[in-house]
């Protein structure tokens, strides 16, 4: 899908930065992190879209470290010629701000390295993935005027560069992180999901903007919660897909138990997925994975002030 950018005069290092410290509470602890900086580093960039490019190729990273390494993720300002530009695959020559993602994980072999940008190409089981996440970096990398190159030896471990145009030095040290219009709130909120990191996630992101949060690894213990639960539950963002009771058979199970709080469905697009959602598809919103932080907080504030049972966008 080709997104809407708006696009501004940003500090790399600073977006980077703030990710680094939401992503590294919810890496598995057998992954290392390290964040490698020039000090700051100018680019012209959407935020919300460079927070979606890191959120994707550290997913792939970690996926390819199964028993754990080492993650880095730097940025730099580089200066490319006719000759790197095409080799890297920049329509042009000049300078660029660079977001490195390197892993130590299984590697990349060069059959695999030439395909990787397609979409719907993956290498994961049926059911997994979606295959559009690396699509999606080179959409959105290509959108803002710049290039993203892989480099991977298998068995050693891969880098990703994403190269941004640069903004003008003259803008430093002005050059500052783009501020969004995301809102918070004092509601509380079920986050639904089986998979802890992104469960984690969620909820430090919620949590920091004033939002209550309880939190639950399936349907099942999410009935459990509101039962115990005496107060207000103003919304319930869920998964679609887990185990015991995913998304959608919780939604179907509040009605039927007369609880009617609003339920917003999250997913990242895989068949299963979207069997699972196609009967609700008018009646339930819906929060497409990866999210990042800007699309999580809108979207919820967004659900949360309609006045009864927004339609699916």
């Amino acid at each position: 899908r080709r997104q809407r950018l708006e696009v501004t005069a940003l500090d790399l290092t600073a977006v980077v930065s703030d990710f680094v410290r939401m992503i590294r509470r919810v890496l598995r602890e057998d992954i290392a992190l390290s964040l490698v900086t020039e000090g700051p580093v100018g680019a012209h960039a959407d935020p919300g879209a460079v927070e979606e490019i890191l959120m994707n190729l550290v997913t792939n990273a970690r996926d390819a470290m199964p028993t754990g390494g080492k993650l880095t993720i730097a940025t730099e300002r580089r200066t490319l010629d006719a000759e790197a530009a095409a080799l890297h695959g920049c329509s042009a020559p000049g300078d660029y701000a660079v977001l490195s993602v390197s892993d130590t994980g299984t590697g990349i072999d060069a059959e695999t390295q030439h395909r990787i940008f397609e979409p719907f190409f993956t290498t994961k089981p049926v059911g997994s993935g979606t295959g559009l996440g690396l699509s999606m970096v080179h959409g959105l990398v290509t959108q803002h005027g710049g290039c993203v190159s892989v480099y991977s030896e298998v068995g050693r471990g891969t880098t990703f560069r994403v190269y941004l145009p640069a903004a003008d030095a003259a803008l430093a040290p002005g050059v500052r992180r783009a501020e969004r219009k995301t809102g918070g709130g004092t509601e509380t909120i079920l986050v639904v999901e089986d998979e802890v990191g992104l469960r984690r996630a969620a909820q430090r992101v919620l949590e920091r903007h004033g939002y209550t949060v309880m939190v639950a690894e399936d349907g099942v213990e999410a009935l459990e919660i509101l039962t115990r639960h005496d107060g207000p539950v103003a919304l319930v963002l869920s998964d679609v897909v887990m185990p015991r009771m995913g998304g959608v058979q919780l939604y179907h199970a509040l009605r039927e138990r007369g609880r009617p709080v609003p339920v917003l469905l999250s997913s990242g697009y895989t068949a299963r997925d979207m069997e699972a959602t196609a009967e609700l598809q008018d009646r339930v919103p819906f929060l497409a994975k990866p999210w990042t932080v800007a699309e999580l907080l809108s979207r919820v504030r967004e659900v949360l002030d309609a006045p009864e049972g927004p339609a699916r966008p």
